[in-house]
């Protein structure tokens, strides 16, 4: 709590106080970001004087998360954060009740005369964001870790009653944060019975927000949302299910903007697959029937494929599921871009190279010598193409290559061989040209140099 001021003469606020404010409102971040910093730096010094000064900058601070323009719920955000950061091991740390208080009195939702109902309804959606905002903080700074019973309740009170259409969003992502940071006693006893009637609906009415909630309660505090609750909503026992897959993987395509791709979901449903060795699993019953379904109407299907890829890709530490990824669907959707690789835009194709170079990055780091000779055959073999690199000016095929141990050496030569002689007529000649001039580089390789009989025999 805030010391309260010994008695006698009240001491005078310093009016220096008031100048920080303005530029929370800025539309420039930085100007925004310089605006905490100095109030921060300017509260920070000789605190043990600036009582009247913090308790006016906090009330302000919890005034401002309602404001009506994102820049200005933006500004005073980033303070309100910044100065319980800075304060919180402190003795001048307000307490969560105390904060809640100054709640009631500046983000109150009662009607004011003379406003119409547009107004009302903007102005209940603005106070809910701001009621919100606060408990974010509360729960960001960590000065939710020590909370009572009661002060976690009124915190997770708030967010349940700010869960109201364009709030909700929000609302559940700081309930997301919240689940890390308690322990699985306060989160059976206290947050999940306040939060479980919201989630209880059919899959069908969750959405990315609420499934990266449950994935964050499940990880975080096993067995605690138990299976008859996924029984009931998904029809499976767990979140992670052969049979939930397809929904989970339509969720993450399911988009109207490239903007989506930044929502938390991804990283942690993908971590976490991963973490559990179930992402083969999930990109052959879930990824790849939208890869090859034509008549698929996601509208960012590859450029959510890649992005879902590379997450992977840089969070593997074992690699036996990589030749699973390299799908079919995902080798022709990727082949087809890049033969047209020039018409793609800047973004789309530095998007491609991310993903080729994730796929670079494996290669050293895979033990098994096997796993690399069959990513090898099916980069070069249909539905891919030997041609892809050049299609896309990159070395994901010679770079693999460069790592093969003598006998995988000799095993990938044979495996250009039977592409060079194949009698399928879809085999392109260039393709045949491309694989024979490979052929030529590994006859020279060398872990082979010294196997004169097996290169004559190439030569041959």
């Amino acid at each position: 709590m805030i010391p309260v001021a010994p008695q006698g003469k009240p001491a005078t606020m310093d009016k220096t106080v008031f100048r920080f404010f303005d530029k929370f409102t800025s539309a420039d971040e930085a100007t925004r970001v310089r605006g905490a910093c100095e109030l921060i730096s300017f509260l920070a010094s000789e605190p043990e004087k600036k009582e009247k000064e913090r308790a006016y900058a906090l009330k302000r601070l919890i005034r401002g998360v309602g404001s009506n323009t994102n820049a200005s719920r933006a500004g005073y955000f980033t303070a309100l954060v910044g100065y319980l950061e800075q304060v919180k091991d402190t003795e001048f740390c307000p307490g969560i009740m105390e904060i809640f208080g100054l709640v009631k009195s500046e983000l109150s939702d009662s009607d004011k005369d003379g406003d119409d109902d547009d107004k009302q309804a903007q102005l209940k959606v603005e106070l809910r964001i701001g009621k919100i905002s606060v408990c974010g903080a509360i729960i960001g700074t960590g000065l939710v870790d020590g909370a009572s019973d009661l002060e976690l309740q009124t915190v997770l009170k708030t967010l349940k009653k700010g869960m109201h259409k364009a709030a909700t969003p929000l609302a559940i992502m700081y309930l997301s944060e919240l689940v890390k940071r308690i322990d699985t006693k306060k989160f059976t006893s206290v947050l999940w019975p306040v939060v479980e009637p919201k989630l209880n609906v059919a899959k069908e009415e969750q959405t990315m927000d609420t499934i990266y909630f449950l994935l964050a309660a499940t990880s975080a505090h096993k067995k605690s949302v138990n299976k008859q609750f996924f029984q009931n909503n998904f029809g499976s026992p767990r979140m992670f299910h052969e049979s939930n897959y397809p929904y989970l993987a339509n969720l993450l395509w399911d988009i109207k903007s490239t903007v989506t791709i930044n929502h938390p979901l991804y990283d942690y449903l993908l971590e976490q697959l991963v973490e559990q060795d179930k992402v083969a699993s999930f990109w052959t019953h879930g990824v790849e029937p939208i890869l090859k379904d034509e008549g698929s109407e996601h509208k960012f299907k590859d450029i959510v494929a890649l992005r879902v890829l590379i997450t992977i890709l840089n969070r593997l530490k074992t690699f036996q599921s990589l030749p699973e990824l390299l799908s079919p669907g995902l080798l022709e959707m990727v082949l087809r871009k890049t033969k047209n690789f020039a018409q793609l835009s800047e973004d789309v194709r530095e998007l491609y190279q991310e993903a080729f170079e994730a796929l670079i990055q494996c290669y050293p780091k895979i033990s098994d010598e096997e796993c690399k000779l069959q990513v090898f055959e099916k980069l070069v073999s249909a539905p891919s193409s030997v041609l892809i690199e050049k299609y896309a000016s990159n070395k994901i095929i010679q770079n693999l290559l460069a790592t093969l141990s003598g006998e995988s050496v000799q095993k990938a030569a044979q495996i250009l061989k039977n592409l060079i002689l194949s009698d399928n007529e879809a085999v392109l000649n260039q393709e045949r040209i491309h694989a024979t001039q490979a052929l030529q580089k590994l006859l020279y390789n060398r872990h082979v140099l010294a196997e004169n009989n097996w290169r004559l025999g190439h030569i041959k």
